[in-house]
């Protein structure tokens, strides 16, 4: 029976031995590897000229200092001094330390439009890379301020073309909606006396959206017909107030105009 026994622990201590070697050979053991901490983000930049912490980072520590080189990719769109400043294309990561950073700053005049900064490690001293690029998207951010829309706009609408087939832009009025929060009503928009209600929708940071309250009369096609309603929604700009929005519109009993496409301009 001791026999037994002794067979049954050296098995067992056997088989321990066996796991523990197999978990040995799953851990890491190449060499150190630089990388970006992130391979793709968005910078949202306000009016203070945001900041953005850019890392990389090693797979394991060094006994010594690490130095790993960024340079900016010929695809990139975002044009230094402009746009953003990086603090260094040399990050150095400290002796026993896996991480390692330097500041990036949003300039928020220059970002009219998103723009796309594409960075590289290229050199990484005594480490292998991976992972070395980042695609960093930097935009404008303003927060919703409804009073911010109230004011003249100028219009344009593909639906409002003259006898020639061209379309005529003319100026409208934008004023809070006393029932809604973040509501605008633009004032006599197609037709004098049919205005139009917008909610913009500012939940989502990356998609500000406006929405056309539906279904609404924008005006009358033509007496004793039906008048005409609209819905559909569209994208705002809180830094320089402008609404897009995309309808559909319909004469009851009559069918569809389809789509149109129309952009609110704040002027004043």
């Amino acid at each position: 029976m001791k026999k037994i026994f002794n067979l049954t622990l050296t098995l067992f201590l056997a088989s321990i031995a066996l796991v523990s070697c197999k978990k040995e050979s799953l851990l890491y053991d190449g060499p150190s590897l630089g990388h970006f901490l992130k391979s793709s983000d968005v910078f949202f930049v306000d009016v203070e000229d945001s900041t953005y912490t850019l890392q990389v980072g090693l797979t394991k520590a060094f006994d010594k200092d690490i130095t790993l080189h960024l340079t900016v990719d010929e695809a990139s769109t975002a044009i230094e001094g402009e746009q953003y400043t990086l603090g260094s294309y040399d990050i150095t990561i400290p002796a026993g330390s896996v991480i390692g950073s330097t500041e990036l700053v949003g300039l928020f005049s220059g970002i009219t439009e998103p723009v796309n900064l594409k960075l590289k490690i290229t050199e990484a001293g005594d480490v292998a890379n991976f992972s070395t690029e980042l695609n960093l998207t930097i935009r404008q951010f303003c927060p919703l301020v409804r009073d911010n829309f109230v004011g003249i706009y100028n219009f344009w609408s593909e639906i409002n073309e003259d006898a020639s087939g061209n379309i005529v832009e003319y100026e409208v009025e934008a004023i809070a909606d006393p029932d809604k929060e973040n509501g605008i009503i633009f004032l006599d928009v197609f037709e004098e006396g049919y205005n139009i209600k917008v909610t913009l929708d500012a939940s989502n940071k990356t998609n500000f959206v406006s929405v056309l309250e539906s279904p609404q009369t924008i005006f009358n096609y033509a007496p004793g017909y039906p008048a005409v309603l609209a819905a559909g929604k569209g994208t705002f700009n809180a830094c320089n107030p402008e609404v897009q929005f995309k309808v559909k519109v319909d004469v009851p009993g009559l069918g569809s105009f389809g789509e149109i496409n129309s952009i609110l301009t704040k002027i004043d």
